[in-house]
């Protein structure tokens, strides 16, 4: 029933959430952690994540920058606990961390993830590209109460996936998304009705803006355990709640991405 649902998530462009990941025996709750981020190796280089500066976004400020990852899981704890209080503060949120190498091989396997979901599984048509042209889109993102990834589409039609694999403190994160069908009419009324436009990443509508849509809007909660799916096209922000959560992210070019690629998004170009 599951594999079915997978199968016609796709076709049908709706958004799908599949619940309770964490529940499985391969799930490891002291691995997919911020503290080990902080104390472990980044298998990568070889060397400390603690260690290493990150990107981050300053959501006040509008602006980018980098520092220690350790300090950067710090501040955003920090910034929780500044809102708890009444009292306002930043709102700084990692992304596009590179997703440790132990993480990788620990989730994407088909025990735990099934073989339809995995990054150059037999749905990726990436994972027919030549050796010479690798292609990785898994990435960790890092924030709490305050921080979000503003309207936006995924890049070429591919089909998202982001599970949130910790959360401390009440986090969670609120999703908005369009259907597959509806992405074209949604960037218009977007754009004319709201003055946000879709490919610059630049707008958080508010609920309110949400409902006045003449379209269905998908609102889920996503919580700990929980795999969000992302139909190609979908316009779609994320709005982090509570305390510190940690998502990782990855993006599959299915068949049907390949078609909607090439007959609506390349001859943009």
């Amino acid at each position: 029933m599951l594999l079915d649902a997978i199968g016609s998530f796709v076709q049908n462009g709706k958004p799908l959430v599949i619940e309770g990941w964490h529940a499985y025996k391969a799930w490891n709750s002291n691995v997919l952690s911020p503290n080990w981020l902080k104390k472990s190796a980044y298998g990568k280089k070889g060397e400390g994540y603690s260690s290493n500066y990150v990107d981050f976004r300053d959501l006040t400020y509008h602006s980018d920058d980098s520092k220690l990852l350790k300090s950067l899981i710090e501040d955003v704890r920090r910034q929780f606990n500044i809102k708890a209080e009444g009292a306002s503060g930043p709102n700084v949120h990692n992304k596009d961390l590179p997703c440790p190498d132990l993480w990788y091989s620990m989730l994407f396997r088909e025990d735990l993830l099934l073989g339809a979901l995995l990054p150059y599984g037999a749905s990726d048509y990436t994972a027919h590209l030549s050796p010479e042209m690798p292609v990785d889109t898994t990435m960790c993102y890092i924030g709490s109460a305050g921080s979000y990834m503003p309207l936006h589409k995924d890049a070429c039609m591919s089909v998202g996936h982001n599970l949130m694999c910790f959360a401390e403190k009440g986090g969670k994160a609120r999703w908005y998304m369009t259907s597959t069908r509806d992405s074209h009419h949604a960037s218009l009324f977007f754009r004319q009705h709201i003055g946000a436009k879709v490919d610059w990443e630049s707008r958080r509508l508010t609920h309110e803006q949400m409902a006045s849509a003449s379209f269905p809007i998908y609102e889920t909660v996503q919580k700990m355990g929980d795999l969000v799916l992302i139909p190609p096209k979908s316009c779609h922000q994320v709005a982090n709640k509570g305390g510190l959560t940690i998502k990782v992210a990855w993006s599959r070019m299915s068949l049907k991405s390949l078609y909607l690629a090439f007959h609506d998004e390349l001859p943009v170009y």
